[in-house]
């Protein structure tokens, strides 16, 4: 089955908030209590077992095929990973991190188990909202085929690995690295309007300041952030060790840049950014 969809479609994948993709692929929790429901079973013996696996119906068939898919297919994805981490400069791998998480999602997104999983698990923080892709694709209607099923374990553990990352578990998989993120977010805790919208915040503006390499281009994200109600200016220091992309960025240009009594931003592109933001501070605000 093809992965293309139209772009909007894939949209809604790509701009997951920090929440939203703790909620859908920061794996960890799931996966240790599945283990545990796996012990439990194969700790009966075998008649018992035997008895379960005859008498079950298509829905409880299909979540343990779920359960032991998921837990079999856990790291297979390491050798990829670490390959990354091999081939790309330090000062680069959180943004390779980053993006090749987000190209995963979309293409995750482009099929139909996962799109399905994306959504029910992006919708609902229910510890049982797994069983629902478990049916969808093992379940008596399923009609998923063998290939698509290969590709959606393959890509979670991949984005759920890369998430665990990013999240500064890091050591779990025995690769020694430290988000820059965690020094931004206690920075930008400053100057955002809430705790709960720093990641978002951040993530937005990053999402701006990608392939962009002139100040004022690098400069109008946060520029848009400050008008759009969702951070107070941020000092200068501040902002390029929040933001690596931007380390070249003089301060006399920010301040100008930055200056409400200047308008160096006219356009819809600016506008558009501002009201993003505006959209961020309105979902957290109190």
């Amino acid at each position: 089955m093809s992965d293309i969809l139209h772009t909007s479609s894939r949209q809604e994948f790509v701009t997951l908030t920090n929440i939203e993709m703790n909620r859908v692929f920061a794996l960890d929790n799931l996966r240790q209590r599945l283990f545990n429901r796996k012990q439990e079973i194969e700790q009966q013996d075998w008649e018992a077992m035997r008895q379960q696996f005859l008498s079950a119906t298509s829905s409880e068939r299909a979540e343990l095929l779920f359960i032991n898919r998921l837990i079999a297919d856990y790291g297979s994805s390491l050798p990829r990973i670490k390959y990354l981490f091999e081939s790309t400069p330090k000062e680069l791998l959180e943004e390779e991190l980053i993006n090749t998480r987000s190209e995963l999602i979309a293409r995750m997104g482009g099929f139909e188990i996962g799109k399905h999983w994306i959504r029910c698990m992006k919708s609902s923080d229910n510890d049982d909202t797994w069983v629902y892709t478990a049916r969808k694709i093992w379940g008596r209607q399923g009609s998923i085929s063998a290939e698509e099923v290969d590709r959606f374990f393959t890509m979670l553990d991949e984005i759920a690995i890369l998430t665990d990352i990013l999240n500064g578990q890091g050591a779990t998989y025995g690769i020694d690295f430290k988000p820059q993120k965690t020094v931004a977010r206690k920075l930008m805790a400053r100057y955002s309007i809430s705790l709960e919208a720093v990641d978002d915040i951040l993530n937005a503006i990053n999402k701006y300041m990608k392939g962009k390499n002139q100040p004022k281009s690098l400069v109008m994200p946060a520029r848009a952030a400050v008008e759009g109600g969702a951070i107070t200016r941020p000092a200068h220091p501040d902002f390029i060790k929040m933001f690596p992309l931007a380390k070249d960025v003089a301060k006399s240009s920010y301040n100008d840049y930055m200056n409400p009594m200047n308008t160096p931003y006219d356009d819809a592109v600016f506008e558009q950014m501002k009201k993003d933001f505006e959209n961020i501070a309105d979902r957290f605000s109190v």
